[in-house]
């Protein structure tokens, strides 16, 4: 019976489908139409070729800003990591003292640092770096803000490393590249 009504459906006569409606068997019966916001040539109900769109692409200016950026935070974590391994008038550390007081100089700034100079030779190619150093703004305002708060440090000692984070953090979000996947 099935094989029969199969049959059957070829011997009637075909009407055009209606507008929007696809004509092959195979094809769904909804219309393969475009997004509106799509401006691809339309051949024959079919999307002529998909070509990928890149959505807030920075100009070079904005890479450049990024790139100075990168760089500046580079600088600034290996000056703080020559900091810790002189003691000049700029820092002075007292005694290292309990289990674990030698990890407050561990040198992890300069990994930091070299990460921010690789990733400045593209940084829209290399955006977790961008995140990373927002990450790592947010955290150091936090330590200082919380060292200050405790005592452990003056004002005078922690209001240009706050000022520092607080400017590189706003000029991080600043120029992150929103979006660059393709559609």
């Amino acid at each position: 019976m099935k094989g029969a009504a199969h049959a059957a459906s070829f011997a009637l006569p075909r009407r055009a489908p209606p507008p929007g409606l696809s004509a092959h068997p195979r094809t769904p019966l909804i219309a393969l139409r475009p997004p509106p916001w799509y401006d691809a040539p339309i051949v024959g109900r079919r999307i002529a070729r998909m070509q990928a769109r890149h959505i807030g692409r920075p100009n070079p200016t904005s890479q450049a800003r990024l790139q100075l950026v990168l760089l500046l935070l580079a600088a600034w974590d290996l000056l703080a990591f020559l900091l810790t391994l002189t003691n000049t008038r700029l820092l002075r550390l007292g005694g290292i003292e309990g289990i674990l007081g030698a990890r407050s100089v561990s040198g992890a700034t300069a990994v930091l640092a070299i990460a921010y100079v690789y990733a400045a030779r593209n940084p829209v190619r290399y955006r977790f770096v961008l995140w990373l150093a927002s990450l790592e703004q947010f955290v150091a305002m936090f330590a200082y803000t919380f060292h200050w708060a405790r005592g452990d440090a003056g004002f005078a000692e922690t209001a240009v490393p706050i000022a520092a984070a607080a400017a590189f953090l706003v000029f991080l979000l600043m120029n992150v590249p929103r979006q660059t996947d393709a559609l």
